[in-house]
């Protein structure tokens, strides 16, 4: 989420500076030999069979004669996608993993160079009695005809503020195996479902039909499989009292136990794209600084789950920041939960660093590719959209861009899509804010500015603010007026325009506050060092707090040095500062706010009521 790189293409790389504008140039270097593929050398696993739960170590290795880089990725769901990726594996590489399910999967170890030689070698794991794991097939077995007593149905209520609901299904098994279910139900009133994961439905009048998502379509006996929706209604929400599974009645249904009381049985449902969004960034390195369950849902629309990562050849990382095993299940936990408390969940793709995995996956050789994999993660997972995070977006990245938004709308139409962007320079504020995002605004639900970490040693700039509101000078050339301005300036709708508050503040030293130079100042410490968590339990003293009134925000100022970072200076966000970007979103009519990220801001020590002030602050800021 920050725009600080640096881009090398082969050897040449120079870096020109204007008043903390970095602008990258390169010079390619392109060798015109005859390609020839990668080789797989080796490809073993420790075990390729046993009884579930299966545990096994691959072991892998390629080479190419061309002596071309080359990535080696993993499909260990045997699904045709790459699953776990590990730049090259010149050198031998493995990896341990679980095999839980019964079945055979064809894990393959995919090699690519970059250039049009690929290598694929497929190695069969078989878990218990080996049933094969599903795949596409045009013709497949019939699936068994149920007989009614066969199924247990569960349906649950499990919020409902009195105009939506949300709600939870569950199937299980009694009779033979399925490779497919379709469950049917008739709502008595005039529900109607707005939004299901782990399964695609279809409404007619009061007649609901799920059918099974491409992940979840085999139902062993004794198996079973959840789904959930968001619903709207009004008048009376009665629980279905009859169901049918792939055209046969089951029977009369366990509905399940009243809904547990909740102590927060009014969350708020959320709003139409009209109205402002707040999208909370919520990362898996940072799961254990502010636990799901504490969670202040009613700060926020969206949640954007973090993250996923693009591949050059068009796969996906899907560790999100903690590993390939626990990320997923943290992350499909986090979607369920959001939607449990009626709230949107955004998957966020990329982010820092990312940069090449984009330009590949993104270009016209790979795209297809890459947007298959996307949609099945959204599928999988039950996403409600993706918030594309291709940092930096250089101009010549614009006409993939384009069309990969275009590309994933036109295969889902109702996906949600979001960009965040870099914030403006006042000296060259068309140099970040171009007149492609106003010609692209139409595509994305919102465009989002980071409009934090906006100051640096760089060049002739003076010590400034991370997220000043207004102020900026031609040394301390940021603002979130001058970023806003810009973008407007582009043609980007206020209404889609959010603007970004970060959770953490940046400590200098050398300087005391705003608007100073020396030769010796430096920024030590931001993101995550520097959490509104830790700048509270650390640093803050009362005699340090400052408030600058031309930025709008706050500052801590020592001469001495403040905490382990011995900080001249810091500045951060707070309450105050809050509600004043709230009130100037409101006033611009703006379409909301982005945090970075909402992990940062928690106290978990502090008393009840007290724990979250930043989000209390965004809460009464952009939502009241």
């Amino acid at each position: 989420m920050h725009q600080r790189y640096w881009t090398l293409t082969a050897a040449f790389a120079v870096l020109l500076s204007a008043c903390g504008t970095q602008t990258p140039k390169s010079q390619a270097v392109t060798k015109n030999l005859t390609n020839t593929a990668p080789k797989i050398t080796s490809f073993t696993a420790t075990k390729t069979s046993g009884a579930a739960p299966l545990t096994t170590t691959f072991s892998f290795q390629a080479s190419d004669s061309d002596g071309d880089s080359f990535s080696c990725v993993l499909d260990i769901n045997g699904d045709g996608y790459g699953d776990l990726n590990y730049g090259s594996c010149a050198t031998t590489k493995t990896q341990e993993y679980t095999f839980k399910n019964e079945g055979v999967i064809n894990v393959a170890l995919l090699v690519d160079d970059g250039k049009g030689g690929k290598a694929k070698q497929v190695l069969p794991i078989t878990v218990g009695a080996g049933n094969p794991s599903p795949t596409p097939d045009p013709n497949p077995n019939p699936t068994p005809i149920p007989t009614p007593g066969n199924f247990d149905v569960s349906y649950k209520i499990d919020n409902d503020w009195k105009s939506g609901f949300v709600a939870t299904v569950t199937i299980k098994n009694n009779g033979p195996a399925l490779s497919s279910w379709t469950l049917g139900w008739n709502f008595s009133g005039n529900q109607k479902v707005s939004s299901l994961w782990n399964g695609v439905f279809t409404q007619t009048g009061n007649k609901v039909e799920v059918k099974n998502a491409a992940y979840n379509a085999s139902l062993p006996t004794g198996g079973t499989v959840t789904l959930g929706f968001v619903g709207t209604y009004s008048g009376t929400n009665a629980i279905p009292t009859a169901f049918t599974l792939n055209g046969t009645p089951v029977g009369q249904p366990d509905p399940g136990p009243d809904p547990d009381p909740d102590p927060d049985p009014d969350p708020d449902p959320i709003p139409d794209p009209t109205g402002q969004w707040v999208m909370g960034y919520y990362v898996g390195y940072l799961r254990d600084k502010y636990p799901l369950n504490d969670v202040k849902w009613d700060a926020m629309t969206h949640i954007v789950v973090g993250r996923a990562t693009p591949n050059s050849n068009g796969t996906l990382n899907t560790h999100f920041d903690i590993d390939i095993y626990n990320g997923p299940i943290w992350a499909k936990s986090v979607v369920q939960k959001a939607h449990a408390n009626g709230k949107k969940a955004i998957l966020m793709l990329g982010g820092a660093g990312e940069y090449w995995g984009f330009v590949g996956a993104a270009s016209n050789a790979n795209r297809a590719t890459f947007v298959n994999n996307l949609l099945k993660l959204v599928e999988e997972y039950g996403f409600d959209g993706i918030d594309i995070d291709w940092e930096p977006i250089k101009t010549t990245d614009e006409p993939q861009l384009k069309a990969l938004a275009e590309e994933l709308k036109a295969r889902k139409p109702g996906l949600i899509l979001t960009l965040p962007v870099g914030w403006a320079n006042a000296n060259f504020p068309a140099d970040e804010a171009r007149p492609f995002y106003g010609q692209v605004a139409h595509l994305f639900d919102r465009i989002n500015i980071m409009s934090y970490s906006m100051a640096g040693v760089w060049g002739s700039w003076k010590s400034w603010h991370s997220s000043a509101l207004s102020g900026h000078t031609p040394n301390t050339p940021s603002s979130i007026d001058v970023s806003v301005t810009a973008y407007r300036n582009a043609g980007v709708p206020a209404a889609k325009l959010g603007l970004g508050i970060g959770f953490y503040g940046t400590c200098w030293q050398g300087v005391t506050g705003p608007l100073q130079y020396n030769s010796a100042m430096k920024v030590v410490a931001d993101d995550n060092v520097m959490s509104f968590t830790n700048i509270m339990n650390e640093y803050y003293t009362a005699a340090a707090y400052q408030w600058d009134d031309t930025a709008k925000v706050p500052y801590l100022s020592s001469a001495t040095g403040l905490g382990s970072q011995k900080c001249n200076f810091i500045s951060y966000e707070d309450a105050r500062s809050i509600g004043l970007k709230g009130q100037y979103a409101k006033q611009k009519g703006l379409g909301g706010a982005i945090i970075w990220n909402i992990q940062e801001g928690f106290l978990p020590t502090a008393p009840s009521g007290s724990k979250d002030p930043l989000m209390d602050a965004v809460k009464q800021a952009f939502l009241q």
